[in-house]
């Protein structure tokens, strides 16, 4: 299976490919992401030779200078929308020693990397201002213990809002471009459909109201008037397997 790397047009014209996953660039799973200014993408990959560990890799929009950011175990990255900082997961403990992973900052530029969490977080997004960060959780205070979904602020620390959220998959939450709402995947997972949170506070209400299929990914743009998301289906196979080397 190959993947790519594509830019295209808002209607889907103008279609380009800027890079090709080789075996060593994770785009499908882990981002990319896309710098305001539009120049730059960072995305994951161990093209540096690293095993099968990734780190952080920046290249200009048409696929052109590729430049390292990170090196230890790093993905699923985010910018800030002065496009000065990338937001990352990681599992390089650092010097405040957090057990499983962690969410970091790096200048686009490249550098020495920031710890912003000392718990167990991931899948950062920045807020429209730049000022806080959505994250995932796991939040060993509550009972019965889980994952939620969490603010946070840009210079990292301890949560200061946090939201239920639904045990699904491909739950990766967003901020609406008002920075007033966290959008995400809810439940059921068939058909899926997208809610919004108030980041005030308050319950949840549906946005979508797809009757089939599944919702994988979703993003806003920028003056949020529009919404993509990437539906489809799923289907599986039991296999039955028998070894053979012996006969």
């Amino acid at each position: 299976m190959k993947f790519e790397l594509v830019v295209t047009n808002v209607d889907g014209t103008g279609e380009r490919v800027v890079a090709t996953r080789n075996g060593t660039d994770w785009f499908e799973n882990d981002g990319p992401a896309w710098s305001p200014d539009g120049r730059y993408v960072v995305f994951s990959s161990n093209r540096a030779g690293s095993g099968t560990l990734p780190s952080l890799w920046r290249m200009d929009i048409d696929g052109g200078n590729p430049m390292q950011l990170t090196s230890a175990e790093d993905n699923f990255p985010d910018i800030s929308s002065d496009g000065r900082w990338v937001i990352y997961n990681s599992w390089e403990p650092g010097p405040k020693g957090v057990t499983g992973q962690g969410l970091w900052k790096i200048s686009i530029d490249g550098g020495n990397p920031v710890q912003l969490t000392d718990y167990t977080s991931g899948v950062p997004s920045f807020s429209p201002d730049g000022q806080w960060i959505v994250l995932i959780n796991f939040d060993d205070q509550v009972t019965p213990k889980r994952w939620r979904n969490s603010i946070i602020s840009a210079l990292g620390g301890p949560p200061v809002k946090q939201f239920d959220r639904p045990n699904y998959t491909h739950q990766y939450v967003r901020w609406t471009p008002d920075g007033r709402h966290l959008s995400y995947i809810g439940q059921p997972a068939v058909p899926s459909n997208i809610w919004l949170q108030p980041v005030a506070g308050g319950e949840p209400r549906k946005l979508t109201d797809y009757k089939t299929d599944m919702i994988f990914r979703h993003a806003w743009s920028r003056d949020g008037k529009t919404l993509a998301v990437v539906r489809g289906s799923q289907t599986t196979d039991v296999v039955l397997m028998r070894d053979s080397r012996g006969q």
